[in-house]
């Protein structure tokens, strides 16, 4: 059973502090059918294939294989062959697909998803899979299939997860049931930056921050994602340091997890 169903960003309601709330659409694809259920109630899948709920609600969606079929794994919003949990948002429509498959079809299903803060792209061999577009492909049971990770410019791949795959090469799939992969893309690199008030100075290690007195010198730099790095206030003649703010606080050594942009400042009196 194939259906597509479409979700639209629903708007807060006119009513002065009404209550926002968000459309969340499910379908199915595959060779088998199944239906999809939530709770809190609203989506019956067949039947009743979207649904709006509060925004910050949590659903849960349950997939549920007719007779002859098995439940292979979520697309979209959704990733794994468990129960789905979606985080609904008033600002972006959300949408999940369930993949079921017949169990005595003479092909098996490969489907790949891709995580995290970067971007890419992932393509098999023999040809089927080229995600981002197609996602899913079906092979026949005990085909070799070997999926390469291809990071987009300022993205790197962090490494596979499911179906037995791990690390950062290659993943060697035998199609012998239906699979699920998901490959996980990270940022080549996050920005830290440093403001200093007062006159002192603030160098990193790893080196790239050499920042000084009026923001003059090397105030940002990029760092690998995962990097700590640590920062070193020293005062100039006459002046003392006084403490760190934003992402680092107090008067003691400051290190820095570079899981995202980071901006830090240092305040040097008199």
């Amino acid at each position: 059973m194939k259906s597509v169903i479409v979700g639209a960003l629903l708007l807060a309601s006119p009513a002065l502090f009404a209550a926002t709330s968000g459309q969340l659409a499910v379908s199915s694809d595959g060779t088998g059918s199944g239906t999809i259920t939530s709770s809190p109630a609203g989506i019956s899948c067949g039947n009743v294939c979207s649904a709006s709920y509060s925004a910050g609600a949590q659903v849960a969606l349950t997939p549920n294989p007719a007779p002859g079929s098995a439940f292979a794994n979520w697309n979209g919003d959704c990733a794994g062959a468990g129960v789905c949990l979606i985080l609904i948002s008033s600002t972006t429509s959300q949408s999940a697909v369930a993949t079921f498959n017949s169990e005595n079809s003479n092909t098996v299903s490969l489907t790949v998803s891709m995580s995290g803060l970067g971007n890419g792209s992932v393509r098999s061999n023999p040809k089927g899979i080229d995600c981002g577009s197609d996602c899913s492909a079906s092979f026949s049971p005990q085909t070799q299939v070997s999926l390469t990770a291809i990071p987009d410019a300022g993205s790197v791949f962090v490494g596979w997860s499911g179906s037995g795959c791990s690390g950062t090469g290659s993943c060697a799939v035998s199609s012998q049931s239906p699979e699920s992969i998901t490959a996980a893309f990270d940022r080549a690199s996050y920005t830290l930056t440093v403001s200093v008030s007062g006159n002192g100075e603030v160098s990193s290690s790893p080196a790239g921050i050499d920042c000084k007195a009026e923001n003059s010198g090397a105030c940002s730099a990029d760092f690998a994602p995962g990097t700590t790095v640590s920062l070193t206030a020293t005062p100039m003649a006459g002046s003392s340091f006084s403490a760190w703010g934003e992402a680092c606080s107090g008067g003691g050594p400051c290190s820095v997890p570079m899981n995202s942009a980071q901006s830090v400042s240092a305040a040097f009196q008199p």
